[in-house]
């Protein structure tokens, strides 16, 4: 049996903040300061089929340094951040290439909303213009949000998200448009994510899973840092490791265990073998979590993906098309839905 709830999501909102600072300098001689480098910091490759319609990004290694001081510069494409894209499409005769492009936060703390309270929102840098792999050029961006000099050399276009996204958050779709000449086929560029988050001394992740040794969840062996999750953690359940290699081993419980929030990839599996995973954040599964009962019982949590039975005590908003492979049962809580994004419930 298949059952559809729609009503209308929520959505949050941000304001710009300047980013630009300025310096000064005297006569005195000054020893020189050291700045950290960002934790997490890397730039995404992104690359655009124009004829398909598809762009793809991952994440090249790491660079270092930067130029920015206010903000917290996020890159590890299914790790702490992921940019998606949908609906992309080339016309012709404007020679224009255009593609929805979706922001999640898949780090532990609200992205967008510094250690004071102020909305930034999320900005996507191009730290150049797009560079064509096939076909000739140039292409540019169309559309940009504005173009600031946050870096030595010109200034950058950028797309600005105005949101502030809690963990596992999608934003709402933004339209990226490219100038393509109609020979070119492909081409592709370079981005940076940058966004405040109310303490910049906490890493991104967590707890990551990474299998060394079995698919056991409470052997400290089998997560990064060798420390099992609790109540407390925000949880990633990657395809593949750092580098870029897939995991042989996905987890499995063998008892209830809890967790603030969680995040599956896709291609990545949880499996609860009949017991109960109570997540008092936000949950979302792209990959698949089997096997048992999720039981969501914060407030104000974004959910989606592949499901098992699901029990809601809390405030829980649909943001991508779900399915279920048991009932949905809301008790003492509230389940909104986009009818854009459906949620099918099958039971067995």
């Amino acid at each position: 049996m298949n059952n559809s709830l729609n009503r209308r999501p929520l959505r949050g909102l941000a304001l710009l903040i300047p980013l630009l600072a300025a310096a000064c300098t005297d006569s005195s001689p000054v020893a020189p300061v050291v700045e950290p480098t960002p934790v997490g910091m890397a730039a995404l490759q992104c690359t655009v089929e124009v004829q398909g319609g598809t762009m793809s990004c991952a994440s090249p290694d790491p660079t270092a340094g930067s130029d920015v001081k206010l903000s917290r510069i996020f890159g590890v494409q299914n790790r702490d951040i992921k940019l998606a894209s949908s609906g992309g499409s080339y016309d012709a005769d404007t020679q224009i290439f255009q593609i929805n492009v979706t922001v999640q936060n898949l780090t532990q703390q609200v992205l967008g909303l510094d250690s004071l309270g102020a909305n930034s929102g999320v900005m996507v840098f191009f730290s150049a213009e797009p560079i064509v792999t096939s076909g000739p050029g140039p292409v540019t961006v169309f559309n940009p949000t504005g173009s600031l000099p946050i870096t030595t050399g010109a200034p950058q276009d950028y797309f600005m998200y105005n949101e502030v996204l809690a963990p596992t958050e999608i934003s709402s779709p933004m339209l990226w448009q490219f100038q393509v000449p109609s020979v070119t086929t492909k081409f592709s560029f370079v981005v940076t994510i940058q966004a405040a988050q109310p303490d910049d001394d906490m890493t991104f992740t967590d707890k990551v899973w990474d299998g060394s040794e079995s698919s056991d969840w409470t052997d400290p062996d089998n997560w990064e840092n060798n420390m099992v999750p609790d109540s407390g953690s925000t949880v990633l359940i990657p395809a593949v490791n750092r580098a870029n290699v897939s995991i042989d081993s996905m987890p499995a419980l063998s008892a209830d265990v809890q967790v603030t929030n969680l995040t599956v990839n896709s291609g990545a599996t949880l499996t609860l073998n009949g017991r109960t995973l109570t997540a008092w954040g936000s949950v979302d599964a792209p990959g698949s979590i089997t096997g048992g009962t999720l039981w969501m019982r914060g407030g104000g949590m974004v959910t989606g993906g592949n499901l098992p039975s699901v029990i809601i005590s809390g405030g829980t908003r649909v943001q991508r098309s779900s399915t279920t492979s048991g009932p949905v049962s809301i008790s003492d809580g509230s389940l909104v839905v986009d009818g854009s994004k459906p949620l099918s419930i099958s039971i067995p």
